[in-house]
């Protein structure tokens, strides 16, 4: 690798010696380790008079030397580069070092931006600009924001969350912003700043913080790298940024600290890079040393700490692009198994707060297999999911138990998610006096096959209503009836005894569908929720590589409460229409047909999907309808097959295009019926032209 190494070193030369901004390149040396290593004379154009002296306030020369130094890697990995030892270092984009001085001439990985088509005259022309800028001392660009102070010696890091400091300017318009407690882990030192000693008992697991900002109207636009490493070092620093009796209101905190974290907000005059704010937050760790006056002394040490944000909503919003203009919803998830735990780690890695979790079952070996997280530990899910939650300072909640059980109110602020695969869930969350609107989730045929139902703030169309709609469906799409409703569900034993038994499918192919489903309800969870309802439905591509999502239209459902019988009707908006649409058909003579939908013993409440026209028998006139029957068990039978019964025939209707309620021949007519029926639950509707009425 060496030799070949070295065949690219020449080459890299012969680009330097033919650049316009070279003057001359030394020949290649061989250093230790298998290195090499040759100067470049870059020529610098000074600006205005210090053309004629030769070099600029700041010490940058006409003539500058630059060391390049490759390793036995290269071309897959970029030299490094220094410049002259006694160059000026109080420049910004200069690569923390404590000896070399390391220019940082490009804003990304140099080892790819090597790769590119011009290769090494790549870093030749950005190593050209850096000097010119640096001639000009303009090496901050505005637009890119202003680089953070740089330390040349790494003491340690301290966590703490950004907004606090905007938030606290508001409550302490004085230069020191307050004195706050951090966190016992919020630090990491180096040296000899190890431990968290105070004073009293109190605070023995808490680390006090010292914040100053400089006073409005204040900027610092001059890049100076942190040199400080004693007291009196950082008062002169503070002096500099106008932050006035600095030494006196640390001594006056401080006191009964052995340590502290000193905090200045410098204002400057650009968004730090990477931030939305112009304030640097430079973080010192002061360990104390008093003299006899019992004052700080001069000599104690101070450490430059780097910053890091605590891991919060707001932070994991910021990284995720998710942005919100009203209050979020608490999210409720129901099921943490292998598709709820997805949902539910995406939806929180987006920035979302407030979970409550509920699951019943327990995490068991196999699960490993999909689920999204990785324990050995005989644990309730819920319970898991909320500790790995919690350490992303998210809010989260969770119980072990039944969905049916749930120890919560329900209200329209939250958004419940099911994921629990389970009809008797499916058949609870469908209920009348669910507060909160539902997103159903659920994966089929060994999870080649998922659905996402979605209902409207105001819970209409429910549920329930949008599974029937799928039903629906399945009566004309044949790929969707044989993915929803065939048994070819593969099953696995994953031990000894009844009800030990899991569905088989791939993380991977769950996890498709976990993204997908994610990124529609973080959508709902930004927008809100649609008005009338979603209903998607997904299968895994040939390739078993990508999902191919489909969306049916629900419509408000027509809802007929409960009467003495206390069943509800609900009504799809299709069958709204197409009774409309018949209604005008045969104006003025009355028209109907039979009624085709879903029946809930357990909720007590008729669905009416769909309408089978009335048979070629069938008789019209002004003032009555006779329905025919010619051809129409055929064809409810046919249903009934489609939909593994799902879907069957629950009743008739019939319109009055004068309007008026239900006559006597309408209430016999619907005794007959029922009769007929053995008493099941049956619909008879009449249509008035404006509304549909219950016989």
């Amino acid at each position: 690798m060496g030799d070949n190494a070295y065949g690219w070193v020449v080459q890299a030369r012969k680009y330097a010696s033919e650049h316009p901004s070279v003057l001359s390149v030394s020949d290649i040396e061989t250093l230790k380790n298998g290195l090499y290593k040759f100067i470049a004379e870059f020529k610098i154009n000074l600006p205005g008079r210090f053309d004629l002296e030769g070099e600029t306030e700041r010490g940058v020369r006409k003539q500058e030397p630059v060391t390049f130094v490759f390793y036995p890697s290269f071309p897959f990995k970029a030299p490094e580069i220094f410049l002259r030892d006694d160059f000026c270092r109080d420049f910004p984009h200069i690569n923390p070092s404590v000896r070399e001085v390391k220019p940082c001439i490009y804003d990304g990985d140099i080892n790819e931006f090597l790769q590119q088509p011009k290769w090494f005259d790549n870093i030749l022309d950005q190593m050209a600009e850096w000097l010119e800028k640096a001639a000009e001392d303009n090496l901050i660009d505005y637009a890119q924001g202003w680089e953070p102070m740089r330390s040349d010696e790494f003491n340690g890091k301290v966590w703490y969350d950004r907004n606090m400091i905007s938030n606290l300017e508001d409550e302490f318009p004085s230069l020191i912003a307050g004195c706050v407690d951090f966190p016992k882990y919020s630090l990491v030192y180096k040296g000899t700043f190890k431990k968290n000693v105070v004073k009293r008992k109190e605070d023995r697991n808490k680390t006090k913080a010292l914040i100053f900002r400089m006073p409005e109207g204040k900027i610092s636009d001059r890049y100076i790298p942190n040199y400080i490493n004693s007291f009196i070092a950082l008062c002169g620093f503070a002096q500099q940024h106008y932050i006035e009796q600095f030494r006196e209101k640390v001594n006056e905190e401080t006191k009964g600290l052995k340590i502290v974290i000193i905090i200045l907000a410098i204002r400057r005059p650009a968004n730090i890079i990477g931030s939305l704010s112009s304030l640097e937050l430079l973080n010192f760790g002061l360990e104390i040393k008093r003299n006899k006056n019992k004052k700080i002394t001069s000599s104690s040490t101070v450490y430059f700490l780097s910053h890091r944000d605590y891991c919060n909503p707001e932070l994991l919003r910021r990284f995720s692009g998710i942005q919100y203009d009203y209050q979020q919803r608490r999210i409720v998830q129901l099921g943490c198994g292998s598709l709820g735990s997805k949902i539910c780690l995406h939806l929180a890695r987006n920035g979302n707060d407030r979970f409550f979790l509920i699951d019943k079952k327990y995490f068991s070996l196999h699960n490993n297999a999909r689920h999204a997280l990785v324990e050995y530990d005989f644990e309730g899910k819920a319970k898991l999911l909320e500790k790995h939650l919690s350490k992303m300072g998210i809010i989260v909640v969770s119980q072990c138990s039944d969905a049916q059980n749930l120890n919560f109110q329900t209200d329209s602020d939250s958004l419940i998610i099911d994921s629990t695969a389970s009809l008797s869930v499916r058949n609870f969350l469908s209920g009348r006096n669910i507060l909160s609107p539902i997103v159903h989730t659920a994966l089929y045929d060994n999870a080649k096959f998922f659905i996402l139902a979605a209902e409207s703030p105001e819970r209409n169309p429910r549920i329930n209503d949008l599974i029937v709609s799928i039903f629906s469906e399945c009566l004309k799409n044949k790929e969707l009836r044989h993915s929803l409703l065939s048994e070819q569900v593969v099953r696995m034993s994953v031990g000894q005894g009844c009800g030990s038994y899991t569905t088989v499918a791939s993380d991977a192919r769950i996890s498709l569908a976990a993204a997908g489903m994610s990124s529609k309800i973080q959508y709902y969870l930004t927008n809100g929720l649609p008005e009338n309802g979603n209903i998607f439905y997904g299968f895994i591509d040939k390739e078993d590589m990508g999902v191919k999502w489909k969306n049916i239209s629900c419509g408000k459902v027509s809802v007929i409460p409960p009467k003495k019988d206390g069943w509800e009707i609900r009504i799809l908006q299709k069958v709204v229409d197409k009774m409309d649409g018949e209604s005008h058909s045969y104006f003025p003579n009355e028209t109907g047909g039979v009624l085709v939908g879903h029946i809930s013993l357990i909720n007590r409440c008729i669905i009416v999907s769909d309408l089978i026209p009335a048979p070629e028998d069938s008789i019209r006139t002004p003032g009555y309808f006779e329905l025919g029957i010619e051809g129409l068990l055929k064809k409810v039978k046919d249903i009934e097959k489609k939909t593994n019964g799902l879907l069957t025939y629950i009743g008739t209707w019939h319109s009055h295009p004068n309007g008026g309620c239900a006559s006597d021949l309408d209430k016999k007519t619907k005794e007959r019926i029922e009769e007929l029926r053995n008493h099941e639950p049956t619909a008879c509707l009449i249509w008035t032209g404006k509304e549909i009425k219950k016989v």
